[in-house]
């Protein structure tokens, strides 16, 4: 009984630290994505500072804690970690395509309510490589996971 309740204690916290590298990752290419998207935009112009396009890349680490501001403030983190407890266990590709999902729901309501349309050029770009991203993340995170985990083939079967 003992053994089960380590192995408990162990998955638990390996789960933990792969999906926090999974949500940090998440959110530093988001900000990439958001960054290299202000560089190439026709409004950069508009949006940039003169002199300042060698400086955009330097917002990426204040821009990601903000991208993680975001995932808290719409229920990202939460629905996210809901997910990767209930899902894991399906399919190698359920998890993934879930993440990917939640992230174009959450960004499309943070878009609609900070008054963008639902369908903007800028904002599909945001959305297509953050839910990228979210299924890159799940997905090698589950591949961690597994391969972390020998030990639970019921954890995360392909």
């Amino acid at each position: 009984m003992g053994s089960i309740r380590r192995l408990d204690y162990v998955t638990a916290v390996h789960w933990l630290a792969i999906w926090l590298v999974e949500i940090v990752v998440q959110a530093v290419s988001t900000s990439v994505v958001m960054v290299a998207t202000v560089l190439f935009s026709e409004y950069r112009e508009h949006l940039l500072l003169p002199g300042d396009v060698g400086g955009a890349p330097k917002s990426i680490p204040v821009l990601s804690l903000l991208v993680l501001l975001y995932f808290g403030l719409t229920g990202y983190l939460i629905t996210t970690a809901i997910a990767s407890v209930t899902l894991r266990e399906r399919s190698r590709w359920v998890y993934p395509s879930a993440t990917a999902l939640l992230y174009v729901a959450h960004s499309t309501l943070l878009f609609a309510a900070l008054g963008n349309g639902l369908i903007v050029g800028q904002n599909n770009v945001i959305q297509l490589g953050g839910a990228a991203t979210a299924f890159g993340c799940a997905y090698f995170g589950k591949t961690v996971l597994r391969r972390w985990n020998p030990d639970v083939p019921q954890l995360v079967e392909s």
